[in-house]
């Protein structure tokens, strides 16, 4: 695969990954706020003192729009914002490298975790997609 967008070299990505780690041992104490539930969220919003309505706003954020930091969340006061930051764990993925194929447009992600570990996606788009499916057990009976 050529390389179309790849700006980081080995060093920066190892930077990059040492950087996530560190971040995240500081964060082990706080709750992943992606990891609650409509209702818990709901709970946890009113027991910091917040009107129920912020819990629909975060998680329309955090699963809707797919933002990825409270720094994204426009509607939301940056008091608010701050005290989110402070109380909760907010986890996205970091794109590290894109490659993509000359040939039929492939692509190839590296991803940063906040725990420092890095996962490869590939995305590919087909046009025409041919599936072919084995009889099942009971197509045999008759």
């Amino acid at each position: 695969m050529e390389t179309k967008k790849n700006k980081e070299t080995k060093a920066d990505i190892k930077t990059e990954i040492k950087t996530k780690s560190e971040s995240m041992a500081e964060n082990k104490t706080k709750t992943d706020i992606k990891s609650l539930n409509k209702t818990e969220l709901q709970q946890v919003i009113e027991e910091m003192g917040e009107k129920k309505f912020r819990a629909d706003q975060l998680y329309d954020w955090m699963h809707v729009k797919l933002a990825r930091s409270f720094d994204e969340m426009t509607n939301i006061s940056k008091a608010f914002r701050k005290q989110c930051k402070e109380t909760f764990l907010y986890t996205s993925l970091s794109v590290v490298c894109v490659q993509e194929s000359k040939l039929d447009g492939t692509k190839k992600y590296l991803f940063a975790l906040e725990d420092g570990n890095v996962v490869e996606s590939v995305l590919m788009r087909y046009k025409h997609c041919l599936l072919y499916t084995s009889p099942s057990p009971r197509d045999r009976q008759k």
